[in-house]
């Protein structure tokens, strides 16, 4: 089959579901977010008393007296997490929608679960290629002999019975006396919302009259004809249509969340699909029903036909369907939209699409920004608000590396003072993970960027992570890294990364641990101290030229340090070994042998040097007492 079966899904109102979900209330039940004193999500329940986004809390309230009304979830600067606060207020609060991502990150991995092809679209939309298995589908059937062909000639006779509304088959926008394949729509085992009001399906009609073409009313024998078609694209998309009813039955059942569906032969197709006729519904868009569909259709409709190039093409031409569009030449079309994309607006305007369903990419930034509502002027304000955004960006970090095992190399912050429009961005190197213990570490680095730059009154502040990757290539080196295991003369010891530097193989001794950590360094308040390549005194770093702000004074021994991972990770390993050293027991040593550079470079000893014995070296004093400091990089 060479035909491609695409499905496109697409939760229902889904802010509303996921707060419906969570106080288990049913959808029957009239119920909205909002967001200060607005409407951001509206059920269908709600709908019904038409309301819709955008409407004021006061209007909710008027029209409909007994609708349910939940306050997205907040921060304040006393809150680790997001809490569902009674009275928020966007002065004192931070909107956030972790309760929403959470849930989408669920959705999708059940949805995952039934496609190889896996594209997450957004939020609460998502393709799966169900073209593999529809096929293995295919050829059971035909091995089983369960497909029942036309005489003449020889195609595969299709019933649309219980698949769902097919587009040009059903006339989805009134009641007919007789049965239709909308009647069985849903999944069977699934009971339907309660039909609309009448205000409401009034409403329903004017939209349905732009997303989709009105279709012209057939006889009931008409219908009944038309309930099967000729063709083994059809067959595809109808095996598709029951996949899709079983994912769409498994996402309730599980997850009691409900979604409709579009099922079509390529992305763009199943996008509209899923569109005519929510809530809880599916519709299959046939091959031949193509073109009688979108000939009406506004092509602003089409995804990516919208926005500025839709906007181009109705101004150049004053056309607004895709119809019309068929008029212009090809020639026209990439002469004022370019050759590429004169190409790809001729194609997508009759339903030619050949996107591939691809795994989305991950994010590649994650920030939290807050408008400040009036703006602050004191620095406290400031401060304040850097700690609540710090806040929310230490838990989606800790979230995406559990997920994803990646970690952000670029930190920054990005604050608009009142008196400017323009944004300022400050950045810096991301905290390594394993010393990003708190949030408040995200909110002083953030203070230290701004530093003392003038920044209130702030209308805006934002904080960003970019630049991930994987953890091994942020990470920096541990300790252990610094020996290896080796057996000698049959004896297991521990070889330390020798420096190029390094004596002659026969001229090397085994040294004990202790020979890493300098003894001048066992007292790190002595003032004759060895000092560490990564440490150094305040006044030494400051006439290097680096910013006092971005120093980091050590806890442990009080020296400071260079911001960045690896001053900061090596420092870590400097104490590590240090108390290695401090804590073994007096009069017994650890055997270690330097590892030889040409084993470092991957090669080995010759034969001949395999038996021969170390020789202590003549210096031995200097050579078994080398300091910690040669294994970590100058500055």
């Amino acid at each position: 089959m060479k035909k491609r079966v695409i499905m496109h899904i697409d939760l229902d109102s889904f802010y509303a579901q996921v707060e419906s979900v969570r106080l288990g209330l049913s959808n029957d039940v009239p119920l909205a977010v909002q967001q200060w004193q607005l409407l951001t999500a509206v059920n269908y329940a709600a709908r019904a008393f038409g309301l819709k986004k955008m409407s004021s809390v006061d209007e909710a309230r008027r029209l409909c007296p007994e609708i349910t009304l939940v306050h997205v979830a907040s921060m304040t600067a006393e809150d680790s997490a997001p809490q569902y606060h009674p009275n928020p207020h966007y002065s004192t609060h931070k909107i956030s929608l972790d309760v929403y991502r959470n849930a989408s990150k669920t959705i999708m991995t059940l949805l995952s679960r039934f496609s190889n092809s896996f594209q997450r679209a957004s939020i609460d939309e998502a393709y799966l290629d169900l073209t593999d298995e529809v096929n293995a589908r295919i050829e059971k059937m035909k091995a089983d002999g369960s497909i029942e062909t036309d005489p003449d000639s020889g195609l595969p006779i299709v019933d649309w019975t219980g698949a769902g509304i097919v587009v040009g088959l059903s006339d989805v926008d009134k009641k007919p006396p007789a049965p239709t394949v909308s009647e069985a729509s849903t999944p069977s085992s699934i009971q339907s919302p309660p039909p609309m009001e009448e205000s409401d399906m009034c409403e329903e009609r004017q939209h349905q009259a732009v997303q989709s073409p009105k279709l012209v009313p057939v006889a009931p024998e008409a219908i009944e004809r038309k309930l099967t078609t000729l063709g083994w694209a059809d067959l595809q998309l109808r095996i598709g249509a029951d996949i899709c009813n079983d994912i769409r039955d498994t996402v309730f059942k599980e997850l009691h969340y409900t979604c409709s569906a579009g099922i079509s032969h390529n992305k763009t197709l199943a996008k509209i699909g899923s569109g005519l006729n929510k809530p809880f519904k599916q519709s299959i868009l046939l091959e031949d029903q193509v073109l009688p569909f979108l000939e009406p259709l506004p092509f602003s409709k089409i995804r990516n036909l919208g926005g500025k190039l839709g906007t181009e093409i109705e101004e150049a031409w004053n056309i607004k369907t895709c119809g019309e569009l068929w008029k212009i030449p090809l020639p026209a079309l990439q002469t004022t939209l370019g050759e590429a994309q004169g190409i790809w607006v001729h194609d997508i305007s009759r339903g030619i699409c050949s996107e591939s369903v691809t795994f989305t990419q991950l994010q590649k930034s994650l920030g939290a920004v807050k408008s400040l509502r009036p703006p602050v002027s004191k620095m406290a304000d400031v401060s304040k608000w850097l700690h609540v955004l710090a806040s929310e960006i230490f838990l989606r970090l800790k979230e995406d590396h559990e997920d994803h095992a990646r970690w952000p190399r670029t930190f920054s912050v990005i604050y608009r003072p009142n008196i400017s429009r323009q944004s300022t961005a400050r950045s810096g190197p991301m905290p390594s993970r394993v010393r990003l213990t708190t949030p408040d570490i995200l909110a002083k680095l953030a203070l230290s960027l701004i530093g003392s730059a003038s920044i209130v009154p702030c209308g805006m502040l934002s904080l960003n992570c970019t630049s991930f990757a994987p953890e091994e290539s942020t990470t920096t080196t541990s300790v252990t890294h610094f020996f290896k295991k080796v057996e000698q003369d049959g004896e297991k010891v521990v070889a330390p990364v020798q420096s190029d530097d390094h004596v002659s193989d026969g001229q090397e001794e085994k040294p004990h641990i202790g020979a890493f950590c300098n003894e001048s360094l066992q007292s790190s308040n002595s003032e004759n101290q060895t000092q560490h390549p990564c440490l150094r005194p305040l006044n030494a770093v400051l006439n290097s030229g680096i910013d006092k702000d971005h120093c980091i004074c050590c806890d442990i021994c009080g020296q400071w340090i260079e911001p960045d991972d690896l001053s900061l990770a090596e420092h870590q390993d400097y104490h590590v070994a240090l108390t290695l050293h401090q804590s073994e027991p007096a009069g017994e040593s650890t055997i270690i042998t330097p590892r030889s550079q040409s084993s470092r470079k991957g090669g080995s000893n010759s034969s001949a040097d395999k038996g021969k014995k170390r020789k202590k070296p003549e210096n031995a004093a200097e050579s078994s007492n080398p300091s910690i400091s040669r294994f970590f990089k100058p500055l």
